[in-house]
Formats: structure tokens, sequence, C-alpha cells
């Protein structure tokens, strides 16, 4: 299942982590050409990819995706 990302909201993010794309590829192991293709709307990402872009971007993943999820959320619980 691939959730559609905001791209906007992607970029926004990465620079006010003020991270380039090369830097949060490293920091999130997601490759620079597939986070340049999900800043620009073209690709969509699982659960797990948007949960590791979060974390490197330390923001909550729904906070990335292009529309609200409603009840249902396919990422995981935080672990305390």
């Amino acid at each position: 299942m691939n959730l559609k990302l905001s791209g906007e909201k992607v970029r926004a993010a990465r620079r006010r982590a003020k991270l380039t794309q090369v830097a949060l590829s490293k920091k999130s192991r997601i490759s620079q050409s597939f986070l340049s293709r999900m800043e620009q709307g073209d690709r969509g990402a699982r659960p797990r990819t948007v949960e590791r872009l979060a974390r490197a971007l330390r923001v909550a993943p729904e906070t990335l995706l292009a529309e609200k999820l409603g009840a249902y959320s396919p990422f995981r619980k935080s672990r305390k």
C-alpha cells in the first residue's frame, strides 16, 4: 500500500531541518533520487518508508501526507 505524500510538505520539513537531499538520504536510508521524486510529487511511499523519512526529519509521519488518513493509521504506535 503506497501513501500519497505532499512533496511541498516533505521539502519544507527537509529545509526546516536544514538538510540537503543527500544528507536526508543518508539519514533516512532512502535514495536521493527517490527523495527527489517524492518532493516533486511523482512518487508515493509505503508506510515504513514514510516512518523512516519522518523519523529522520523529526516530524510525525502524518504531517508529510497529502491527505488526512481518518481513523485508520498504518503507522506504528510509539513505544515507551
